[in-house]
């Protein structure tokens, strides 16, 4: 499922749509709705038709939207060395006492 912010129309007229002729963000026509589910892009239309979103129908069952990794990454030596500091501090305190 692909939610619409429901900000812009979904009327695929170039000049309303990013990548194909708007000239500025947010200068399509206004409507002002609430975030609910897209209906998919028009059949056909300009959007689906253009090269640059060959196969863009994310409606189509099993269509991949994203893919998120997450792996462990290992941490800096640098951060290991931050410490030191604060333990010479610490023991710079206990031999004044």
């Amino acid at each position: 499922m692909v939610l619409d912010a429901g900000t812009e129309s979904n009327d695929e007229v170039p000049m309303n749509t990013a990548f194909f002729g708007q000239m500025a963000p947010n200068t399509g026509v206004t409507t002002n709705g609430v975030v609910m589910t897209h209906p998919g892009f028009i059949p056909g239309g300009p959007i689906l038709s253009s090269a640059m979103f060959a196969n863009a129908d994310f409606t189509a069952s099993g269509y991949q939207l994203a893919e998120i990794t997450i792996s462990a990454v290992p941490e800096p030596a640098t951060t290991a060395l931050m410490g030191v500091p604060l333990l010479l501090l610490a023991l710079r305190q206990y031999r004044r006492r």
